[in-house]
């Protein structure tokens, strides 16, 4: 505790705890599933991608368009809970300090 309060005053940020390379591959995996293939009752072959850009775009496309549906609020949840257990994988879980009062929410940065 004492080593805390001493970092955050002398203004030295903690550590950052290694990730390992079995949790980056779980990581990997549920945000970029490998796509699966299928056929159609018709005989046509397709293709599912599950990944978690490909999925926000279409979550996007479907608000963009109006067309928020039941499907379109299920697939936001999930990818939600993916980043939620990603983020628990790689122990990167902050919560709000015992002084704040709410929390203000961002755009992601990009870099």
């Amino acid at each position: 505790m004492l080593k805390k309060f001493v970092m955050k005053w002398l203004n030295i940020p903690e550590p950052v705890k290694p990730i390992s390379d079995e949790n980056i591959e779980k990581a990997a995996g549920l945000l970029f599933p490998p796509l699966e293939d299928f056929e159609s009752p018709t005989g046509e072959a397709f293709v599912v991608d599950r990944s978690i850009d490909t999925n926000l775009e279409a979550i996007l496309q479907d608000i963009q368009d109006g067309q928020i549906d039941e499907v379109t609020v299920e697939n936001l949840k999930a990818c939600i809970a993916t980043v939620i257990t990603v983020r628990e994988l790689f122990d990167i879980a902050e919560s709000i300090k015992d002084q704040s009062h709410y929390l203000l929410v961002d755009k992601p940065r990009t870099e």
